[in-house]
């Protein structure tokens, strides 16, 4: 009787048994999941520009700052593509004028100081740390967390170089080797308190 049924089902043009489809990427889920990222996307650039406002003025013009610690959350608790919006979103905003730079700086002129080349080295800063939360393995992770603060740093320090007027182990000792370990300290910081948020499910 079931065999025939389902004969009939399929003369009559029925799809027995039939499911749309439910690909985790398509459909109201997938819509969901991508409006959720960008409003992270934009809560994480609002973070970098709340605390790039706690600062520390030093005398080689580059402050000691939060910023590392909210750029290193930001790559944690993103997906890599969203950690690199957020982070180029927060650059043009000061570029085009919003004081969201350290010190409520913005600007070409910022950008062009002793500070551009670390407020550049943000953007792929906070991509190496998405790719270090995304990436399985604790070695891997921390690897790639000191590939993030290596490479800010070496945009900083030459850009220092230029602004600057000095040879690059001049530049490294006035603008990045006493910023090492408080920048370590931030990734470090960043990282448990993301596995902390995950670990409460107020992000996955």
């Amino acid at each position: 009787a079931g065999d025939a049924l389902l004969r009939r089902g399929k003369r009559a043009g029925f799809a027995v048994n039939a499911r749309p489809d439910r690909s985790p990427h398509g459909g109201a889920d997938g819509l969901r999941d991508g409006s959720a990222a960008l409003l992270r996307a934009a809560l994480c650039t609002a973070l970098m520009a709340a605390l790039s406002q706690i600062a520390v003025p030093m005398p080689t013009g580059v402050p000691v700052t939060l910023q590392t610690f909210a750029f290193a959350l930001a790559g944690y608790c993103q997906r890599p593509r969203f950690a690199l919006l957020s982070a180029a979103a927060y650059l043009l905003l000061g570029l085009a004028g919003a004081p969201v730079y350290a010190g409520f700086g913005a600007g070409v002129g910022t950008l062009a100081g002793p500070t551009g080349g670390f407020l550049a080295g943000f953007v792929p800063m906070c991509a190496l740390f998405a790719l270090a939360a995304a990436r399985p393995g604790r070695l891997r992770c921390v690897l790639l967390s000191l590939s993030a603060i290596a490479a800010c740093h070496a945009l900083g320090t030459a850009w220092f170089c230029v602004v600057g007027h000095m040879g690059p182990g001049a530049a490294f000792l006035a603008v990045s080797a006493p910023y090492l370990i408080k920048d370590a300290a931030s990734a470090a910081g960043a990282w448990l308190l993301c596995r902390a948020l995950r670990r409460a499910r107020v992000i996955r």
